[in-house]
């Protein structure tokens, strides 16, 4: 017959709902520029119209009026440095440097040839297929669309990155989720031949006939964490503690003292039952100590 042991219970403190929400915000922004940059790099044009150069990215379309233009060279800069923007390849917008333009607002396929558009406060670093015939439509003011120059790169460069930053969010976003769950979640089941350990993910299973001792006890000093999770109220994973035998411990616990340890072959166990002193009774019923 089973029985079913609590956790001890403790209220996810304020600070780790905050850090959750702003690590989700935090998330979304990879997203948000990852499909900025695909989309920029399907959609980058220019366009002269009768008052204004216009350039397309994305969702967004700058308008540079034509009577503030001062100045429309063709640039070829030896070395270009990001201050902030995308550097795909093929793909390159927001702010750059060089030597030959100064600081510069970049919506280019390219770093080895722009043309350069000047105004008094700002320039702006363009790559047309032709890049003559923008500087003269520009100049003269007639209207005109304008592809790109082809960048060079494939396609695929721009897409696995924004794949990966799919990957990564959802992955990211369920781990958060396991341990912000975890202190609801936690229980021990003991069975008919083996102690279960509810985490919430994948149960995790501890024989009666590897189990050699178990007892609630107060263990000096502090685990260091090896992998997983030891925000307060949450310490699930593999740890290194001096104090327990072999030095490592795998905790499943809401709190560290006292702890229920548990010693099966090679491996030590720290739970955190609510009824401890019923939990250790019963688990020595069940493994005949």
């Amino acid at each position: 017959m089973s029985a079913r042991f609590e956790a001890v219970p403790v209220k996810v403190s304020a600070w780790l709902k905050v850090l959750l929400l702003v690590v989700s915000l935090i998330m979304l922004l990879p997203l948000y520029f990852g499909v900025q940059t695909l989309w920029g790099a399907a959609n980058l044009g220019y366009r002269v119209t009768g008052d204004a150069l216009q350039i397309q990215y994305a969702w967004t379309r700058h308008s540079i009026p034509l009577s503030e233009i001062t100045a429309v060279d063709l640039v070829q800069p030896t070395r270009l440095s990001r201050i902030a923007g995308s550097n795909a390849p093929g793909l390159y917008a927001g702010r750059w440097t060089s030597k030959e333009t100064g600081r510069i607002i970049l919506f280019a396929t390219r770093l080895d040839s722009l043309v350069v558009v000047r105004m008094s406060s700002e320039a702006w670093g363009l790559t047309p297929a032709d890049p003559a015939a923008l500087q003269a439509a520009i100049l003269s003011r007639t209207p005109a669309e304008f592809a790109v120059r082809p960048g060079g790169a494939s396609p695929l460069l721009v897409v696995l990155p924004l794949l990966l930053v799919l990957t990564l969010i959802p992955g990211t976003w369920w781990i958060l989720r396991l341990i912000y769950r975890f202190p609801k979640a936690l229980t021990y089941e003991l069975g008919p031949s083996a102690l279960v350990i509810e985490t919430g993910w994948r149960p995790v299973r501890v024989p009666y006939n590897e189990i050699e001792s178990v007892a609630e006890t107060t263990v000096k000093g502090g685990p260091m964490r090896v992998y997983g999770s030891e925000l307060k109220g949450v310490h699930w994973g593999l740890f290194s503690w001096s104090a327990v035998p072999g030095k490592r411990i795998h905790l499943y616990a809401t709190q560290l003292k006292p702890i229920v340890l548990i010693r099966a072959g090679k491996r030590s166990f720290g739970l955190s039952p609510a009824d401890a002193a019923g939990f250790v009774r019963a688990l020595q019923e069940r493994i005949g100590r």
